[in-house]
């Protein structure tokens, strides 16, 4: 018999309204809520979420981030940790966001003064929690929203947290149950027969020196799925975007069962996020940009449709002589598909929902020869597509071999800065990229496979 049922989800990206995916529609917050409150009804269950909860998604631009934090207090969550996007919109925003949460949300290593331990009381027993962020959260700057891009600077004090000592101290205070959540998770890859691979070495050489100190590690950030143990102690990390649940039952006897439940938002009805922000899902889905007569994909070790038709767009209200942009991850990489745009009419949620990081504003730059030949690395094929495939539509070749390159603003400016070497002059263009896609949805049909490579 169940005791207590510890349910996780991680990188939910503020996914409130349902992600259409190449499994149906799948997620929102209404039908992750419903699941996890009728859990609840079947008794007591603890909500931990891992991590890159509240950015992304089609709140975060309408409200320049905040309408996520206001929405994720109503999802019921117990307790959260923070991930790398949560700092997206910068540090002093994301401190000042924690006292909308009615929730803690930890981070013992991330060297911003979160609380490292939580209690969180039940009517068998307080379940204590450990909350790790990514030991390395200034890698990842090139994706915040903030001009100085500005992230933590984890001292090694900070990345040598001790674990153990934190686990004994919540046991010592009356935790029964002690759980690690972490914003980290496995390595994956889907190889040239697009099987899925899993690979838990770096996530049990993180773990190893403390697994055995705790019942239960939750995880996430790397976007993948796993259930096993490290040191004789359950691992689980479901899919991400509200898509699945991974959940943990303890028994009276203290043994755990791991499984995970698909959140289906299939039906009659779909399920509509009802709460702070329903407005603003409403309109989007309501503005419709055209029709698209196809299906297009982001797909590991594949070419990007997707990618190559949002380059399309901006190649199309700029007169830039090239342009490229990125597909980021949309929908759970199950059958190795990460992004995904449905045939038919296409409205402003869809494309809010596939291009998070992003202003939408259409900005332009000039580079040389040998910079787009460093860009061009970006293109092709990726083995390990965990987050996004870019792709490129070059108009003209200029004789003095400098020429112009538009992208979207946010976070592609600063990805192809660094990967050139030098802070590019980006000058910002009227139009957006959703007048680009309106262009192209209403153009005469055309490939929208001509990219660069």
């Amino acid at each position: 018999m169940t005791k207590l049922r510890i349910v996780v989800t991680h990188d939910f990206f503020g996914s409130f309204a349902p992600l259409k995916t190449t499994h149906g529609l799948l997620g929102g917050g209404a039908r992750l809520r419903s699941m996890i409150d009728e859990m609840r009804g079947q008794g007591p269950t603890v909500w931990i979420d891992t991590g890159d909860l509240v950015q992304g998604g089609p709140l975060t631009l309408p409200t320049r981030g905040k309408g996520g934090i206001i929405a994720a207090s109503e999802l019921g969550v117990d307790v959260s940790i923070a991930g790398n996007h949560e700092l997206d919109f910068g540090i002093p925003f994301f401190l000042e966001s924690l006292e909308t949460f009615p929730f803690p949300v930890l981070g013992a290593n991330a060297g911003l003064s979160l609380d490292a331990t939580t209690i969180i009381a039940t009517p068998v027993g307080d379940v204590g929690v450990v909350g790790l962020t990514h030991h390395d959260l200034a890698s990842m700057r090139s994706w915040s929203m903030t001009p100085d891009r500005e992230m933590p600077c984890q001292s090694q004090h900070d990345r040598a947290i001790d674990v153990v000592a934190l686990a004994n101290e919540l046991r010592r205070q009356g935790a029964s149950i002690v759980v690690a959540a972490l914003h980290d998770g496995v390595d994956w890859h889907f190889d040239i027969d697009r099987r899925w691979n899993v690979s838990a070495e770096r996530l049990v050489r993180i773990c190893s020196p403390w697994a055995g100190a705790v019942d239960v590690i939750l995880c996430g950030h790397t976007l993948g799925r796993f259930s096993g143990t490290i040191a004789a102690t359950p691992v689980i990390q479901p899919w991400p975007l509200g898509c699945e649940i991974g959940i943990v039952e303890i028994g009276y006897d203290y043994r755990t069962q791991s499984s995970f439940q698909l959140v289906e938002s299939q039906g009659p009805l779909p399920w509509k996020w009802s709460g702070y922000g329903a407005d603003i899902i409403d309109t989007a889905e309501g503005n419709v940009l055209g029709y698209l007569a196809e299906p297009l994909y982001s797909a590991a070790n594949g070419q990007s449709s997707l990618a190559c038709f949002l380059a399309h767009a901006i190649s199309e209200i700029s007169d830039a002589d090239a342009a490229v942009v990125y597909s980021t991850y949309s929908q759970p990489v199950m059958d190795g598909h990460f992004a995904f745009l449905e045939h038919g009419y296409v409205t402003e949620l869809d494309i809010l929902q596939l291009v998070p990081y992003s202003d939408f504003g259409i900005v332009e730059t000039e580079i040389n020869d040998r910079e787009w030949i460093r860009i061009s690395e970006l293109f092709g094929p990726r083995p390990q597509s965990r987050s996004t495939i870019w792709s490129a539509v070059r108009k003209r070749q200029r004789n003095n071999g400098v020429f112009t390159l538009a992208t979207i603003g946010g976070a592609a400016t600063a990805v192809l800065s660094g990967i050139i070497g030098r802070d590019l002059l980006w000058q910002r263009r009227g139009p957006c990229l959703l007048d680009g896609l309106t262009a192209v949805l209403h153009a005469p049909a055309r490939s929208v496979h001509g990219c660069l490579p």
